[in-house]
């Protein structure tokens, strides 16, 4: 099960390799994530997901802080560091750096994950951009 999170992180999200989400999302997989639903349901949301992320801060990097497993599921606490150089909530390119921290869920079964649940300072990521002024 770490060996499925650490390629997630590793090849999904550091490298942006598409192909690595084939091999490790189940065809059905559901993303629960507080925005619009089924928004990254399903391998193909999760590419489509990873690309707009990636198109915005091409060195996405995200450092693992925690993980815990229980069961089948996976418990990661984490950290984001990227540099914003694409559009971005309705945001042109700051070239601002920015550090984003989350936590995500993630359950696993045959070796593939088949649900996530995320937990992330997307209010933080916005300021740091300048999308938000508090």
């Amino acid at each position: 099960m770490v060996a499925v999170y650490r390629r997630l992180v590793d090849d999904v999200w550091n490298r942006g390799d598409p192909a690595a989400v084939d091999e490790l999302f189940a065809p059905d997989f559901v993303g629960h994530d507080p925005g619009p639903p089924n928004l990254i349901d399903g391998p193909a949301g999760m590419k489509r997901f990873v690309a707009q992320m990636k198109a915005a801060f091409p060195d996405w990097r995200v450092t693992t802080d925690d993980l815990m497993a229980d069961g089948d599921k996976l418990i990661s606490r984490w950290t984001v560091r990227a540099t914003h150089r694409g559009a971005f909530a309705g945001v042109d390119p700051t070239g601002r750096a920015i550090e984003v921290r989350g936590i995500s869920i993630h359950r696993i079964v045959d070796g593939r994950i088949v649900e996530n649940w995320h937990g992330v300072d997307k209010l933080g990521m916005l300021r740091q951009i300048g999308a938000v002024q508090l």
